[in-house]
């Protein structure tokens, strides 16, 4: 006698017997996967700390020396607010885009970028991970240099909750 085994032709869907837990693990090592290049990015970012709090300097000196410039000599009030929200996306977008590049070159030239490929993750989910902390990264500085400028200048940004809605939505 000959035992016969029978395949599906198509993966079980979701309720049928099998569905249960064929993207569970692989959702699951994604994400310990970034959260592990994220956490990793955030320890380098703390070992640099020095280079941060430069970043905010060199920030926080570059704002009123723009807010000069386009008030024609004055620090024009009424356009504090909207230069400022304006301004405080330079940070986020200069770490995210140039830090990523610079640290993706630097491994390219020290021959350690292969090693990505190596992983069990996937290459995008691991630079997710670096991406997400360079945003972190980028997202304390702006409020640092928000807070710092408000006070400093002396305007009030009014946040309201319906602001937050362009960021809410997907991409």
């Amino acid at each position: 006698m000959s035992i016969t085994t029978t395949l599906h032709s198509k993966p079980p869907q979701a309720g049928e017997q099998g569905a249960a837990g064929r993207r569970g693990p692989q959702a699951i090592a994604a994400t310990r996967a970034v959260l592990g290049e994220t956490q990793k990015g955030l320890w380098q970012l703390w070992g640099h700390r020095s280079i941060v709090l430069l970043e905010i300097i060199s920030l926080v000196a570059l704002y009123p020396f723009l807010q000069f410039i386009l008030g024609n000599g004055t620090i024009n009030r009424a356009l504090v607010p909207p230069t400022l929200l304006a301004f405080l996306t330079l940070p986020i977008l200069y770490i995210a885009i140039l830090k990523l590049v610079g640290d993706l070159l630097e491994e390219v030239n020290s021959g350690t970028f292969e090693q990505m490929h190596l992983s069990p993750f996937s290459p995008a989910s691991l630079l997710v991970g670096r991406l997400s902390a360079l945003v972190l990264e980028g997202l304390v500085i702006a409020v640092v240099i928000g807070v710092v400028m408000t006070w400093w200048l002396g305007v009030s940004i009014p946040l309201r909750p319906a602001g937050l809605l362009p960021a809410a939505l997907p991409c």
